[in-house]
Protein backbone atom coordinates (compact mmCIF):
# COMPACT_ATOMS: atom_id res chain seq x y z
CA UNK A 1 0.00 0.00 0.00
CA UNK A 2 2.81 2.90 0.56
CA UNK A 3 4.40 1.91 -2.31
CA UNK A 4 1.82 2.87 -4.13
CA UNK A 5 1.02 5.28 -2.74
CA UNK A 6 4.66 6.38 -3.48
CA UNK A 7 4.32 5.75 -7.35
CA UNK A 8 1.21 7.75 -7.24
CA UNK A 9 3.02 11.07 -5.92
CA UNK A 10 5.42 10.32 -8.34
CA UNK A 11 3.38 10.45 -10.88
CA UNK A 12 1.07 13.54 -9.88
CA UNK A 13 4.72 15.87 -9.85
CA UNK A 14 5.00 14.90 -13.87
CA UNK A 15 2.37 17.90 -15.10
CA UNK A 16 3.94 20.24 -12.76
CA UNK A 17 7.27 19.38 -14.46
CA UNK A 18 5.93 19.38 -17.72
CA UNK A 19 4.30 22.49 -17.41
CA UNK A 20 8.01 24.20 -16.02
CA UNK A 21 9.77 22.83 -18.56
CA UNK A 22 7.28 24.33 -21.18
CA UNK A 23 7.22 28.13 -19.42
CA UNK A 24 10.89 27.90 -19.56
CA UNK A 25 11.32 26.92 -23.13
CA UNK A 26 8.85 29.59 -24.11
CA UNK A 27 10.25 32.68 -21.78
CA UNK A 28 13.93 31.48 -24.07
CA UNK A 29 11.99 31.81 -27.24
CA UNK A 30 10.26 35.61 -26.41
CA UNK A 31 13.71 36.61 -25.58
CA UNK A 32 15.11 35.63 -28.55
CA UNK A 33 12.83 36.89 -30.45
CA UNK A 34 13.28 40.35 -28.74
CA UNK A 35 16.78 40.00 -29.61
CA UNK A 36 16.36 39.00 -33.29
CA UNK A 37 13.36 40.47 -34.61
CA UNK A 38 14.15 44.26 -33.69
CA UNK A 39 17.69 44.14 -35.71
CA UNK A 40 16.24 42.50 -38.69
CA UNK A 41 13.33 44.88 -38.61
CA UNK A 42 15.97 47.75 -38.30
CA UNK A 43 18.30 45.86 -41.25
CA UNK A 44 16.13 48.23 -44.24
CA UNK A 45 15.83 50.84 -42.39
CA UNK A 46 19.16 51.85 -41.92
CA UNK A 47 22.42 52.17 -44.19
CA UNK A 48 25.45 51.64 -41.32
CA UNK A 49 25.54 49.15 -38.20
CA UNK A 50 25.38 51.99 -36.20
CA UNK A 51 22.12 53.53 -37.39
CA UNK A 52 20.95 49.60 -37.06
CA UNK A 53 21.53 49.36 -33.63
CA UNK A 54 19.75 52.46 -32.94
CA UNK A 55 16.69 51.69 -34.61
CA UNK A 56 16.69 48.70 -33.33
CA UNK A 57 16.65 49.87 -29.73
CA UNK A 58 13.96 52.28 -30.89
CA UNK A 59 12.11 49.54 -32.33
CA UNK A 60 12.52 47.36 -29.22
CA UNK A 61 11.06 50.01 -26.74
CA UNK A 62 8.26 51.08 -28.93
CA UNK A 63 7.32 47.42 -29.44
CA UNK A 64 7.16 47.34 -25.76
CA UNK A 65 5.02 50.42 -25.01
CA UNK A 66 2.59 49.58 -27.52
CA UNK A 67 2.93 45.68 -26.90
CA UNK A 68 2.29 46.65 -22.95
CA UNK A 69 -0.58 48.61 -24.16
CA UNK A 70 -2.16 45.98 -26.43
CA UNK A 71 -1.77 43.42 -23.79
CA UNK A 72 -3.61 45.90 -21.27
CA UNK A 73 -6.64 46.37 -23.72
CA UNK A 74 -6.89 43.17 -25.16
CA UNK A 75 -6.44 41.32 -21.87
CA UNK A 76 -3.54 38.96 -23.56
CA UNK A 77 -0.36 38.15 -21.80
CA UNK A 78 2.56 40.95 -21.89
CA UNK A 79 5.45 39.02 -23.72
CA UNK A 80 3.92 37.55 -26.49
CA UNK A 81 1.76 41.02 -27.25
CA UNK A 82 5.55 42.55 -27.43
CA UNK A 83 6.80 40.05 -29.58
CA UNK A 84 3.67 40.15 -32.17
CA UNK A 85 4.29 44.20 -32.35
CA UNK A 86 7.77 43.73 -32.96
CA UNK A 87 7.14 41.15 -35.71
CA UNK A 88 4.48 43.04 -36.92
CA UNK A 89 7.48 45.82 -37.07
CA UNK A 90 9.31 43.86 -38.94
CA UNK A 91 6.56 42.68 -41.63
CA UNK A 92 6.05 46.72 -42.20
CA UNK A 93 9.88 47.03 -42.70
CA UNK A 94 9.92 44.06 -44.74
CA UNK A 95 6.85 45.36 -47.08
CA UNK A 96 8.50 48.71 -47.51
CA UNK A 97 12.15 47.71 -48.28
CA UNK A 98 10.17 45.55 -51.23
CA UNK A 99 8.32 48.28 -52.52
CA UNK A 100 11.14 51.17 -51.91
CA UNK A 101 13.15 52.08 -55.00
CA UNK A 102 16.80 50.90 -54.91
CA UNK A 103 19.45 53.07 -55.06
Amino acid sequence: SRHINNTVEHFASLPGIGRKTALRFALQLLIAAMLIIPAAAARPLSRTPEGMALMAGLIGVVSAIIGLRAAYVFDTPAGPSIVCIAALTFLVTSVFKAVRPQR
